[in-house]
């Protein structure tokens, strides 16, 4: 879970960069001549809470609608065949969600569907379909927030959304011992392909930090079967791709329009 005011202060200098960069011609703008590969992630959407892990139905949704007007979308299942340009001039944009909030469904989903954006959705197949709350908002909020059903996580795969494992329960796999981190990751993958039919799996692990993971659980990650792994700690993706350190960044409500483009367009 990232921190508040840490994402506050990264938004505005993001914002910062963007204002003062925005004047110049995007070829300027492109330092490395490298294509960049920005894969978004978000938690909640939803005009109930602002924190580090939700951003606003109308704030979403300007977001999806601006990506989906200037920049190419990747779906997920391309990323990781390798199908996409990686010469073409604007920095290639991929959409993930992590957990299985309802809202995800209720909210994110009509948005995503409005604007033809494709995204990929890690869920913790342990809540799934259950009133458990995950700790980390047992410990913020007190209370557990709704979960997606499997009725309702069936229905995004029939859409063509993307879906992945996020563990059984939540896991830190820095954290727990080998025996259990085998359970948390062969549960997860086996139950996704019995309740959606998946023959390809992959994972985004909790909490994301590089502090999250072991090399010998991304070791195990690559000997279970699955296909890629993807990380929350931000940073650029580099070519020839690394399929088990995918880097993704975190977006909230502290993110305005320019802090948005800023992160996209890496002008910092």
């Amino acid at each position: 879970m990232s921190n508040p005011l840490r994402d506050l202060a990264k938004a505005a200098v993001y914002g910062g960069y963007a204002r003062l960069l925005r004047p110049l011609p995007r070829a300027a703008l492109s330092l490395t001549g490298r294509q960049r590969l920005v894969i978004l992630l978000y938690h909640r959407v939803s005009d109930d809470f602002r924190d580090s892990v939700t951003i606003g139905c109308e704030h979403f949704e300007a977001q999806m609608a601006h990506i989906a007007r200037y920049y190419p979308l990747l779906s997920l299942d391309d990323l990781i065949a390798g199908n996409f340009d990686r010469h073409a001039r604007r920095p290639l944009i991929a959409v993930t969600f992590d957990d299985g909030y309802l809202d995800n469904y209720t909210n994110a989903v009509p948005i995503l569907r409005r604007h033809r954006v494709p995204a990929g959705f890690f869920v913790s197949t342990g809540i799934v379909g259950t009133d458990r709350g995950f700790a980390h908002d047992l410990k913020k909020l007190g209370h557990a927030l709704p979960n997606m059903s499997w009725e309702q996580i069936g229905e995004m795969k029939e859409m063509g959304f993307f879906i992945g494992a996020h563990t059984v329960n939540h896991a830190n796999l820095a954290k727990i011992d080998d025996e259990t981190a085998r359970y948390e990751l062969t549960e997860s993958m086996n139950t996704l392909r019995q309740r959606l039919g998946l023959q390809e799996v992959a994972i985004a692990y909790p909490f994301g930090k590089r502090s999250d993971i072991t090399e010998e659980r991304r070791q195990l990650i690559r000997e279970l079967g699955y296909t890629a792994c993807f990380s929350a700690y931000g940073g650029r993706n580099r070519f020839p791709l690394d399929l088990f350190d995918i880097r993704r960044s975190g977006v909230n409500f502290a993110y305005t329009r320019t802090a948005f483009e800023a992160l996209i367009e890496g002008w910092v």
